[in-house]
């Protein structure tokens, strides 16, 4: 069963292409773990000169120290897109030492108010037992939460719990859903794309057994 394991690519080197990035991806893995997005969120929308676009810009020339202090104090603030950045930045330890509980505490701040890619590592955390007690059926939980929301790598992991009967009961037929779900995700983005790939693979095996 194929599950995330790498980080999204920030860009790709030389000249590969997304296809190979894709098949070294899949050599690459060796755990069957969810890994979460490293790739910090940016609001487009909000004014330039304002206090998340300093945030950005810090974090952008590597000054992630700035960029954690900007974050935190919007994040103090209830903003779930600072609240997810703040956790992304505890959670690689940059600007600051790498704390998975902290990183943990500042997803949930913001998986709570809906935001799909904090639920998203919620489920990741829970399914790697970082920063909390491992545990499939929360990681479940938090994977269809981002799931019901089109996240394709969410789709694909929840299918993979029901794939191997991990925090739910083992059940093809819903894993072939989640997995046809990932695949119908919208997005050209490396981490939809390598989802989509890693449910068709899946996929395919349920469909050896005739579960369509």
């Amino acid at each position: 069963v194929r599950v995330w394991k790498g980080l999204e690519p920030e860009f790709l080197t030389g000249h590969q292409t997304l296809s190979e990035w894709r098949t070294q991806q899949y050599e690459n893995v060796e755990k069957e773990y969810a890994a979460p997005s490293a790739k910090y969120a940016a609001n487009k929308e909000i004014d330039s000169g304002t206090q998340f676009q300093q945030a950005e810009a810090a974090y952008d020339q590597g000054d992630y120290s700035q960029a954690l202090r900007l974050f935190q104090s919007l994040a103090q603030q209830g903003n779930p897109m600072a609240q997810y950045n703040v956790g992304t930045l505890y959670y690689e330890g940059l600007g600051t030492a790498q704390n998975y509980e902290m990183a943990m505490e500042w997803f949930r701040k913001s998986a709570n108010q809906g935001y799909v890619d904090a639920q998203y590592n919620l489920g990741v955390m829970y399914e790697n037992g970082r920063g909390v007690e491992q545990n499939n059926t929360i990681a479940a939980s938090w994977y269809r939460k981002a799931a019901n929301q089109g996240h394709a790598m969410a789709c694909n992991n929840l299918g993979s719990l029901y794939h191997q009967g991990l925090g739910v009961p083992k059940d093809l037929t819903q894993a072939a859903q989640w997995y046809n779900r990932a695949l119908n995700a919208s997005g050209d983005d490396p981490e939809t794309l390598q989802a989509q790939s890693m449910a068709y693979e899946n996929l395919q095996a349920i469909q050896a057994l005739g579960i369509q």
